[in-house]
């Protein structure tokens, strides 16, 4: 497979898909962290610091 290659339009369409799901991922996880107390004042980082060695061990 060419990575020069335009993608097809089914192509596209999963690229938007899976951005989007990552990012709802990620906005949802960082909701659901915010209550947790020990970490509720923290910066928006501290959420995504804790998802990202989370998602990928």
């Amino acid at each position: 497979m060419s990575a020069n290659r335009e993608l097809t339009a089914l192509e596209q369409i999963a690229v938007v898909v899976t951005c989007l799901s990552g990012a709802a991922e990620i906005s949802v996880f960082a909701f659901f962290l915010a209550w947790i107390p020990a970490i509720a004042d923290q910066s928006a980082q501290v959420p995504i610091m804790v998802w990202a060695p989370a998602r990928h061990p």
